[in-house]
């Protein structure tokens, strides 16, 4: 029986839906058994630039245009991409209020990576 309180997130391209098909013909349990699949498409452009600031929250993020641009740019609208690179972005002033630094090249490695493969599909 699972815990109500434990959620399991995987996160994949659209191959494991085809590993999924693939094992329709083993004698085992499906492989994706128990997995609600949910795919996160990329965001229109306002959402994008809505959740780079924190738009939904109590406190916006501040960012600038030239930054908000750099993210949407290198994440593709990625919901998941938007948020890493974020994280990696994001620093507190003196008084406390968040704000997003520039982009760097060290910041882009995972996000280049999985925006790249995502604009196969």
């Amino acid at each position: 029986m699972q815990d109500h309180r434990v959620r399991t997130v995987m996160t994949s391209t659209k191959l494991l839906a085809e590993l999924n098909k693939l094992n329709s013909e083993w004698s085992t349990s499906p492989f994706l058994f128990g997995f609600n699949l949910v795919n996160l498409t990329r965001l229109d452009e306002a959402a994008s630039r809505a959740l780079v600031r924190q738009l939904q929250g109590e406190a916006e993020v501040l960012a600038a245009d030239g930054v908000v641009d750099d993210v949407l740019i290198h994440t593709n609208g990625q919901p998941y991409l938007i948020q890493f690179l974020c994280q990696r972005l994001f620093e507190t002033d003196e008084e406390g209020n968040g704000r997003l630094r520039s982009v760097r090249e060290e910041d882009l490695g995972v996000v280049q990576s999985w925006s790249s493969v995502e604009n196969r599909f």
